[in-house]
């Protein structure tokens, strides 16, 4: 058998396993449905539905708001393809941002935080969802499947606090060394965090010459009221000295609030006419003293504020005096300048004895405005010596 007989039935042998193969048979065929459809097994791709892509571009901004603030930002896509529209945006989730507003022709999202959107001063964050699907240009005879992408960014909410404003409640306008009065600070913070009262600052009066009372203000109590979101504090005044006002002086202070955000309250401030407390007078005469009880004697002695503050005048009706004596009281300002004369007769029946001197004396402050007063008793006595 030579070459080309050999060539011949190679040929035909050939031929005749390409005409039994059949190439219009299914290549696909015996294959699952999984890859057959590139999906899961008895599921066909919906060509309607959009296709998620990487050739789509879509920007969504991160970006911070604050509470009360309107802001906008601008949410963009694209195409990268050729054959396609421009693509639609559209937010997921818009409802999670309360009032907010999305335009798709612009991309312009516009958003105002509502105060209190925080609940706290370390801010809050949203997470922003949007897609963007880009339709095929209609074609004929194109399978071209819309395209979709899905982006998210977070949005951080920044609190808003507002100042907060001080009021002052119950402040006397009158008051006294040594005496407690009660007044009330109301804070109204609307930024307020129930669990951090704001800081109250207590200050010196503006005006020149005002006695600050800031030193003798302390706080009793404070609470909060969550419906009007407002502190209260329960304060005093004492100013537990006699050295501040020598009769009457004008005194006052300034108050501010600092909030949990640092936010400062206009300044209040508060006067007052503070009087002096009046105290008991004291006097210069010496105990033990025996005087003849035959010679006239004269004793000069003095009633006297140790504070040099007040007006003093004796009592003439509550004089009462030993036989033989006589009182001259004159006042000379914080005191009375008082000369006892004791004129005995020669045989004196009290030799031996002791004898009182009993008189009290009206302090007053030496301001007109000021009309309470203080009596004091006195009672000094000295011995008829032997004659």
């Amino acid at each position: 058998m030579n070459k080309e007989c050999v060539l011949k039935g190679l040929l035909i042998v050939l031929g005749s396993v390409l005409v039994s193969c059949g190439f219009a048979q299914d290549p696909l065929k015996g294959l699952s449905d999984e890859l057959r459809q590139a999906g899961p097994p008895g599921k066909k791709v919906d060509p309607s539905k959009p296709l998620p892509s990487n050739s789509v571009l879509l920007e969504v901004p991160t970006a911070t708001f604050v509470e009360g603030e309107t802001k906008t930002i601008v949410l963009s896509a694209r195409v990268l393809l050729p054959g396609y529209e421009a693509p639609l945006i559209v937010i997921e989730n818009l409802n999670d941002f309360a009032g907010a507003t999305f335009d798709a022709a612009t991309g312009d999202f516009t958003w105002t935080p509502a105060v209190g959107t925080t609940q706290g001063k370390n801010g809050k964050f949203l997470e922003l969802s949007a897609s963007a699907s880009a339709n095929p240009i209609p074609e004929p005879n194109s399978d071209r499947r819309a395209l979709i992408r899905s982006e998210s960014a977070y949005i951080a909410i920044e609190a808003n606090p507002k100042s907060p404003t001080v009021d002052i409640l119950g402040f006397a306008s009158t008051l006294y060394e040594l005496d407690s009065y009660a007044f009330t600070v109301n804070v109204t913070d609307v930024s307020s965090l129930e669990v951090q009262p704001p800081q109250l600052v207590f200050s010196q009066p503006t005006a020149p010459g005002r006695i600050s009372l800031a030193p003798w203000v302390r706080i009793n109590s404070q609470s909060y009221s969550p419906q009007t979101k407002t502190w209260t504090f329960l304060c005093k005044v004492l100013v537990n000295s006699t050295d501040v006002s020598p009769d009457l002086v004008t005194a006052g202070l300034q108050v501010l609030a600092v909030s949990a955000f640092g936010k400062w309250s206009e300044t209040v401030e508060v006067e007052a006419e503070l009087f002096t407390a009046l105290q008991d007078p004291v006097a210069s005469w010496a105990t033990g003293k025996t005087l003849d009880a035959t010679l006239p004697t004269n004793i000069e002695f003095s009633v006297y504020n140790p504070q040099g503050e007040g007006v003093l005048t004796l009592e003439s009706s509550s004089v009462k005096l030993p036989e033989f004596g006589a009182l001259n009281c004159q006042p000379a300002g914080a005191s009375l300048r008082c000369v006892f004369t004791y004129t005995p007769l020669q045989k004196n029946p009290n030799v031996g004895e002791t004898q009182d001197i009993e008189f009290s004396v009206i302090t007053v402050n030496s301001s007109s405005k000021d009309t309470s007063q203080i009596v004091t008793p006195f009672k000094l006595n000295f011995k008829v010596g032997e004659a």
